[in-house]
């Protein structure tokens, strides 16, 4: 047996082993069935075979696009920062708000190099991280001694298994072929302790870190459990080659080591920058509510092909961490006792995987609303890892060992039988291989036709605004009923300005610039642009004018008619607190309404607001409650529903269904201000009341804090 005989298996081949070409043949045939095999169930039903659909969402998916697309312009000299993607403008380091896409930006430059349009190389860099995925993990499960049978079936469960493919929608995570390199070479170390191994630990890590951060840090947490097993195992060659190394030997250790941490430190130095304090305790709320409950992990994901009619068997969970009966069985199979030594050194790998496996379930579990992962937390940076239920695409490599090595024991449990054998571990690994399928998930795809021309519609009504525009902005109203158009059309806005090569002050990340005012209306912009001369002196604070000095010639608003040097004309502060109970006075009164109206038309009111409160009322959010998520804290809006004439709320038309209409200015005491109030007349012809209310925050009526009733005014609703 070699010194590293957790690595150097005898093969679960016959005893008359196959020469070098046929056995590199027989991988080479396996990886493309593999592929090939993965491909049909996952990313071709995503994309369609004439990759007609985008992967992912309308808002992470095309995400994911823009800042691969950033990147590949600044390869090109088109951008002047990498780390400063042109969002939220004039927001520096917004490339530091989520992750970067360093480490697989030169697969996506590659296909853009090639000639493919934006959209086109997304999908073709997806795919490509899929096959990589899957060769690098089998190529490593080989290395390991595993049979090419179960490095077959254990690649496909770390490329393809179940729980990657619930991942659709954070299209980030895929790039993880630096996890098996990591694994493999630094077991290598661990046994025989030359240096080389250490470098190409190093150089895994450190590239997993630039093209996922996620992945990176889970990747530190699941080898640990690995490695200490491994050199449990086999310490005499642990303590003689690693720990009892040469002076010369670690000298060189450390140079290695410096070798790899400096250009992980310059990756962490925009985001240290990029940094907002009082992220950090939004985000423990977040870790808590992500982390995966113990049912996770035996729950089914239930569209599975296989499975799906079981996941009704386990309590119900948001995530499904369930890897397959293979990789279970290859769990339980690892404690088993082996005899021979071939099987003796697949059980070692086994139970290395199996020690990574359940000191991360342990280190994750969730207990009521504790867990022990909440110490890791405390380290520096450990709290801005939000989605902690992502550590499963990490421990599929694990996963992928154990299915691997009970398909490899099979194999050599039945040495003296070799067909048999060969039958029982293909009849598993085929299970293990169509029990991964999962019913393709069309909520997390999109036309890619349908999002190219949004894309080119919007920028023709840049260019037809002003074609020598340097700066827009998408204003869009938040609709309450459906939060999620707004984020969307953030993105639009995003791909459009890419696509015309300028800044947008629109954006969506993983975390917002400090105090960024997602741009509703004219006023949004204004006030964001004058907080943002404060904090980043870039701009003066003249808002819509000519900035030629700092580069941008032009501003675009559209849904908005700005003139050229638009001032603000009135005071625009911001709510840093609920208003009081006597703050709460309002008087509403509709100016001129026409009467009657047409059923299901969209009319224009003008509203007039009278603060008869001894409070002023201010216009903006708080300064701590910033972005999209967070606008419906402080601010103070005007809201209408349609009743019958007995009181009766038409349903579909109360005051939560319906858009809000948001102040524009300040309104001190004994002051008033008329509000612009698009209101839909109900389909319905007949005779309503339509009743105007004030409100804060999200419950926070106006006439259920004060004795005062609503405004009421009597409309009649007519057939067009």
């Amino acid at each position: 047996m070699s010194d590293a005989k957790i690595l150097e298996t005898p093969s679960a081949a016959p005893a008359e082993p196959p020469n070098r070409r046929r056995r590199l043949a027989l991988d080479f045939a396996l990886c493309i069935l593999g592929i090939s095999f993965g491909f049909w169930i996952f990313p071709l039903p995503i994309l369609g075979t004439d990759l007609s659909r985008l992967p992912g969402d309308e808002i992470d998916g095309r995400f994911n696009n823009y800042v691969l697309e950033h990147g590949y312009r600044y390869i090109r000299g088109d951008e002047p920062s990498f780390w400063t993607m042109p969002i939220f403008y004039p927001a520096p380091q917004t490339t530091a708000l989520s992750d970067n896409h360093l480490g697989t930006l030169p697969i996506y430059a590659a296909f853009r190099t090639a000639g493919f349009d934006r959209e086109t190389a997304y999908q073709l860099w997806w795919l490509a991280i899929l096959a990589l995925n899957y060769a690098i993990g089998y190529g490593a499960l080989r290395g390991f001694g595993l049979s090419p049978l179960g490095a077959a079936l254990g690649a496909f469960v770390f490329a393809f298994g179940m729980p990657v493919q619930t991942m659709i929608g954070h299209l980030q995570v895929y790039p993880r072929f630096g996890v098996p390199l990591a694994f493999y070479w630094s077991c290598r170390f661990f046994l025989t302790g030359r240096t080389r191994y250490f470098l190409g630990t190093g150089l895994a890590f450190a590239w997993q870190l630039f093209a996922t951060i996620y992945i990176g840090y889970f990747l530190a947490l699941v080898l640990v459990g690995f490695l200490a097993m491994a050199a449990v195992l086999h310490r005499r060659e642990f303590l003689a080659r690693v720990l009892r190394a040469h002076w010369k030997t670690w000298l060189g250790r450390a140079a290695v080591l410096a070798l790899c941490i400096a250009p992980v430190a310059q990756l962490a130095k925009p985001y240290r920058e990029a940094a907002k304090p009082e992220m950090y305790e939004k985000n423990l709320e977040d870790i808590r509510r992500n982390l995966p409950a113990p049912s996770a992990w035996v729950a089914p994901v239930p569209s599975s092909k296989v499975w799906g009619e079981a996941s009704g068997a386990v309590p119900p969970s948001t995530v499904q961490h369930f890897p397959g009966a293979a990789a279970v069985l290859g769990l339980l199979a690892a404690f088993l006792p082996a005899r021979r030594p071939q099987s003796l050194a697949i059980r070692r790998i086994g139970l290395a995987a199996a020690a990574s496996v359940l000191l991360t379930f342990a280190l994750f579990l969730k207990l009521g609303d504790d867990s022990p992962y909440f110490l890791l937390t405390q380290l520096p940076g450990a709290a801005a890892i939000r989605s902690v239920e992502r550590v499963v695409v990490v421990l599929l490599f694990p996963f992928g060992l154990l299915a691997a090595s009970l398909v490899s024991r099979i194999e050599l449990a039945f040495r003296s039988r070799p067909t048999l054998g060969l039958a029982l571990a293909a009849t598993v690994a085929l299970f293990g291989f169509a029990e991964q399928r999962l019913a393709p998930n069309a909520g997390y795809t999109v036309e890619k036709r349908a999002m190219q021309d949004r894309s080119a519609r919007l920028a023709e009504r840049i260019i037809a605004a002003d074609p020598e525009a340097r700066l827009a902005a998408s204003l869009v109203p938040l609709d309450r009923a459906n939060p999620r158009s707004f984020v969307v059309a953030q993105l639009d806005a995003m791909m459009a300005a890419q696509s015309l090569g300028i800044a947008t002050i629109n954006g969506y990340s993983g975390h917002d610039p400090p105090y960024w005012i997602c741009p509703q209306t004219i006023d949004d912009v204004q006030l964001w642009m004058l907080e943002s001369d404060e904090r980043y002196a870039l701009l003066r604070p003249s808002l819509i004018r000519r900035y030629r000095e700092n580069g941008f010639a032009h501003f675009v608003a559209l849904e908005a008619d700005p003139p050229r040097g638009y001032v603000v004309r009135r005071r625009v502060t911001r709510m840093e607190a609920p208003l009081p109970p006597e703050g709460c006075a309002a008087k509403l009164e509709v100016l001129d309404p026409p009467n009657p109206w047409p059923a299901g038309a969209k009319v224009p009111l003008r509203v007039r607001a009278t603060n008869e409160s001894p409070v002023a009322w201010r216009a903006r959010e708080a300064a701590t409650a910033t972005g999209c998520d967070s606008r419906m804290v402080f601010r103070i809006f005007a809201a209408y529903r349609w009743t019958s004439p007995t009181g009766t709320v038409v349903p579909g038309y109360g005051f939560d269904d319906r858009l809000l209409t948001f102040l524009r200015y300040d309104i001190p005491p004994a002051s008033s201000d008329v509000l612009e109030v698009a209101v839909d007349a109900p389909p319905q012809p007949g005779r309503y009341l339509l009743e105007l209310s004030m409100g804060q925050g999200e419950n926070n009526w106006f006439h259920v804090l004060t004795p005062r009733p609503t405004s009421k005014t009597p409309i009649e609703v007519r057939s067009k």
